[in-house]
């Protein structure tokens, strides 16, 4: 899969701070329950949040060089509070929330997606699977996030770096 940005959806996410594409991928169905970092024992969730192109297409957006897989979380009911304040990784950049019908909402860390998911021409998103990008990840305690202390299952403490062997580099322009 390679895509071609156009000079219109740029703008587009300059703009509003996001973009969808439809069709971006075949339907497929996402057999899985909610919760975070679902990838990481689940090899066909790996393959879409591990997957280049999907971060080149990020980058390109966001105007970064290089992104790292941060996260992925299906359900996204708890998600009230802005991107950058309902995680618990700080240096989030960005990210995309993939749905079943191949449809993919690429997003600035700063995007409304709180008010953007609770519209109607947003809801198949709801479902989705996000995926979050950063590039130096740290580990931060933050309340606000329900599954704040999912990653001291993986050895971090808080105020750790996240390491590229738990977090890689997907991308590098």
């Amino acid at each position: 899969m390679r895509w071609v940005i156009s000079h219109s959806q740029k703008y587009s996410f300059q703009e509003n701070g996001y973009e969808i594409f439809t069709d971006f991928f075949p339907s497929f169905t996402l057999e899985c329950p909610a919760g975070r970092d679902l990838s990481r024992a689940n090899p066909d969730i790996r393959k879409l949040t591990h997957n280049k192109d999907l971060a080149a297409i990020a980058a390109d957006l966001l105007g970064k060089q290089s992104l790292r897989f941060a996260f992925d979380q299906k359900g996204l009911a708890f998600f009230k509070n802005s991107f950058l304040e309902s995680f618990s990784i700080q240096g989030l950049s960005g990210g995309v929330i993939i749905t079943g019908d191949g449809a993919a909402l690429f997003f600035h860390p700063d995007a409304p997606l709180p008010e953007l998911l609770s519209t109607e021409p947003f809801a198949a998103f709801r479902s989705g699977l996000l995926i979050g990008y950063c590039q130096k990840p740290l580990y931060i305690h933050n309340p606000l996030d329900p599954y704040n202390a999912l990653l001291k299952n993986l050895g971090y403490n808080f105020g750790d770096s996240l390491k590229e062997s738990t977090h890689p580099t997907l991308i590098r322009l």
